[in-house]
């Protein structure tokens, strides 16, 4: 390839069985390509269990939405990323507030 990267997104609809299985379809070297999985499960509790077992990382989205964010982050295995959206948490304060909690 050319050096580009892929950020899948799979609005958490997996159970952690069958994005496993989805990350082991794409082969042992996905992870050169594929950046992240932008919240693969339905549980995202279940995402550190993810990464454990595919090791593919994850970026969080939706779970931010729903408030997760301070859970989740107590256990970052595998955290890519944080995808924040001003326009749903509320404008720039919240979004500034989240990058301190999560350390930027």
């Amino acid at each position: 390839g050319r050096g580009g990267v892929l950020r899948l997104d799979a609005n958490q609809a997996w159970t952690l069985d069958e994005a496993v299985r989805f990350a082991s379809l794409l082969g042992p070297d996905a992870h050169k390509v594929i950046e992240y999985i932008e919240e693969p499960l339905a549980n995202p509790g279940q995402l550190p269990d993810f990464f454990r077992s595919t090791g593919m990382r994850y970026a969080l989205d939706e779970s931010i939405e729903q408030g997760l964010f301070p859970a989740l982050s107590a256990h970052p295995d595998g955290l890519a990323a944080l995808v924040v959206k001003p326009s749903v948490l509320g404008g720039i304060e919240p979004c500034r507030r989240l990058a301190r909690e999560a350390g930027g």
